[in-house]
């Protein structure tokens, strides 16, 4: 567990702290993370009542803690935003504790897309062959591609809000409308695959053609 505390200076400007990491073996219940963050205050020396707001995640163990804390919370938008991205993309999510770590994985394939084609062109040679002799794995289509390219659209709306939300120089909680409006008008977009209309046609003309 990270405890972080987020404070006004005298001259009010924004200031930030990682107070301690402290290691919860076994299960962790909302009444032992609740006892792990009493403990944390009570030794820095923090006085509850000068606390304005916990931020928490969505966890049922996370309300209950608060809950027994008896303070005042909010929910984390961030945190919120990267479990309604990451819903749809579990199966290539390789770091789901990451937050926006899907369109960086994403943009990395993208990037590496040449090198891709050119090791699976090298495997189907002798000498790949020779090189490579277990190794069973099919080169991405080009309909796969076209997947990554999507999805990669959807995923950059919720990773600039996860990134404005993380900020810690500025206010956050007054941006929560705003950009949650902005992702929300995002994914309703009509036209966000007409650019890629022409290369469905074509793949679905070519697996037609092979059937």
């Amino acid at each position: 567990m990270a405890a972080t505390v987020h404070y006004l200076d005298e001259y009010f400007n924004m200031a930030n702290w990682t107070l301690e990491f402290e290691h919860i073996p076994g299960s962790h219940t909302g009444e032992l993370i609740a006892t792990c963050v009493g403990a944390v205050v009570s030794r820095w020396g923090l006085w509850k009542g000068n606390c304005t707001v916990l931020l928490r995640d969505g966890a049922s163990n996370a309300v209950l803690a608060v809950n027994i804390l008896g303070v005042y919370r909010i929910l984390c938008i961030p945190h919120v935003l990267h479990l309604v991205a990451a819903v749809p993309l579990t199966t290539i999510v390789d770091c789901s504790a990451r937050w926006s770590s899907s369109l960086d994985m994403l943009a990395r394939l993208i990037q590496l897309k040449s090198a891709f084609e050119n090791f699976f062109e090298y495997l189907a040679t002798t000498d790949g062959k020779k090189e490579f002799p277990q190794l069973r794995l099919a080169c991405p289509k080009p309909t796969n591609w076209l997947t990554i390219d999507w999805l990669m659209e959807r995923v950059v709306p919720f990773a600039l809000a996860t990134r404005k939300f993380s900020g810690d120089t500025y206010p956050t909680l007054s941006l929560a409308y705003l950009f949650l409006r902005s992702v929300r008008n995002e994914m309703e977009k009509p036209n966000l695959l007409d650019g890629k209309v022409g290369l469905v046609i074509e793949q679905l003309q070519e697996l037609c053609g092979q059937a």
